[in-house]
């Protein structure tokens, strides 16, 4: 009877010690992307210049969907499509927009967009890079835009 409850002591001892944080790989990039991020400035990368979005401006958001389609607005528009994650590039697919007139921080948006356009605008690929809460889309050799996770 004694070995019993020793056996019985252990088990419990055992159960408790035992952590409900098991080990989880952490996130891919892919799963990362996933969320709403605001654009908070466009910054060139070789002379260090950062154009920073107005205060007086609704923010520019892009919300990666995990179905892989996007949807976002501007201050004056919407937009939506497909993206595929390809390694450490996103390509967006599948554009439509809506055409009211726009302010300088969305053109500057749309510019940057046109400026990754692969396969005769039919779709835009940037590199991008996730650091901790903010997302870094390349869409050119020297420019990018910076979103930071809502």
């Amino acid at each position: 009877m004694k070995s019993l409850k020793v056996l019985f002591i252990i088990g419990i001892v055992m159960v408790l010690s035992c952590s409900d944080d098991e080990s989880t790989s952490p996130p891919s990039n892919e799963e990362k992307l996933v969320g709403v991020w605001e654009l908070i400035q466009h910054e060139n990368i070789n002379d260090f210049e950062v154009v920073k979005s107005p205060a007086t401006e609704e923010p520019i958001l892009l919300n990666f969907l995990p179905n892989l389609r996007f949807i976002g607005n501007t201050q004056n528009n919407e937009f939506e499509g497909r993206y595929s994650n390809l390694e450490n590039d996103v390509e967006l697919t599948n554009f439509v927009t809506t055409a009211v007139s726009e302010t300088d921080w969305g053109i500057r948006f749309y510019s940057a967009l046109a400026e990754s356009t692969q396969d005769s605008g039919l779709k835009f690929k940037m590199a991008y890079l996730i650091s901790s809460d903010t997302l870094f889309l390349q869409y050119n050799q020297a420019s990018r835009m910076v979103f930071v996770l809502k």
